[in-house]
């Protein structure tokens, strides 16, 4: 149990590590005011999260009642 929970371990890492290395090969940061939408996803997970996620949520639709 533990050599196949280190070999998923190590595979989340390695999967990590080219995601890092794709963005750092990447043609640098996104100017989001030229993209014509951005999309937000919300995963609220367990524990705290849905409480902290319910008030994210109204803080954007706060902050983005003109464009919503």
């Amino acid at each position: 149990m533990i050599r196949s929970a280190t070999a998923h371990f190590e595979e989340l890492l390695r999967a990590q590590l080219r995601r890092q290395e794709a963005m750092e090969a990447g043609t640098g940061s996104k100017n989001f005011a030229e993209l014509e939408k951005i999309r937000i996803g919300i995963v609220p997970g367990d524990g705290i999260g849905p409480i902290i996620m319910k008030q994210a949520v109204r803080v954007l639709e706060c902050l983005l009642k003109d464009e919503i």
